[in-house]
């Protein structure tokens, strides 16, 4: 589905992103660890072309999308919610989904989706007339990625899903992913709470200074014990 080869990525003259190399197959929860700049947030966004990488092969079910514009990108089929929701504040809730269908002509699918939506995000449905600014924490985050979901993307990039919010509303945010995971849309996420990233995932992946140290499945990660003192609290 998605394959990453020899991603490199520099800051100016000073390389941060060294040979990154990570897969995403059909149906999938992939996880991305690692310790705050790592370089997972810059990995996704050189994926989705918000960032232009020095070096890479990015392709999508075989199509090659390195230095593509971002807007390219999201119209092959990856959506990315990013760090931080970036949702339209001012507009309603249903004006924010909308827009996430922005290039598609299918009126028909586009209604399809909306009740797909509403479907995974009941909380989304109550809110459709209200400012999207206005909403709670969790709520944006719901935003968000009903709004990726509505481009009818064929990969999902998530980036700190559960950022800021409380407890209870991480476990609603969790339950909701899984729920997306069921559909059978894959899913790279990265995720600073490494034991709920590594809970969802088939796979995952384990970032340190910008290079893929570890890889194995979610379950082997968890028992691993360099990983479970570094990043799973002993």
């Amino acid at each position: 589905m998605l394959t990453v080869k020899n991603l490199q990525f520099s800051y100016g003259a000073v390389e941060t992103i060294h040979g990154v190399n990570l897969e995403v197959k059909a149906g999938e929860v992939v996880a991305l660890i690692g310790a705050n700049g790592a370089g997972k947030t810059t990995t996704l966004r050189c994926i989705s072309g918000i960032l232009k990488p020095s070096k890479a092969s990015i392709q999508l079910e075989g199509k090659e999308l390195f230095g593509e514009a971002a807007h390219t990108v999201a119209k092959a089929g990856i959506a990315h919610v990013l760090e931080g929701r970036h949702l339209f504040k001012h507009l309603s809730v249903r004006e924010n989904l909308m827009m996430g269908a922005y290039h598609r002509k299918d009126k028909d699918g586009i209604l399809l989706d909306l009740e797909r939506v509403y479907g995974l995000f009941p909380r989304v449905k109550e809110r459709l007339a209200q400012a999207a600014g206005t909403l709670s924490g969790g709520e944006q985050q719901m935003v968000a990625m009903a709004r990726s979901i509505m481009s009818d993307p064929r990969i999902l990039l998530l980036d700190e899903p559960s950022m800021g919010l409380a407890p209870k509303v991480v476990d609603t945010i969790f339950e909701i992913i899984a729920d997306v995971a069921k559909t059978g849309l894959p899913i790279l996420l990265v995720e600073q709470n490494a034991n709920r990233a590594l809970s969802l995932a088939h796979r995952a992946y384990v970032l340190e200074v910008g290079s893929i140290v570890l890889s194995d499945t979610g379950n082997a990660l968890m028992n691993n014990d360099q990983v479970r003192k570094s990043y799973l609290g002993g």
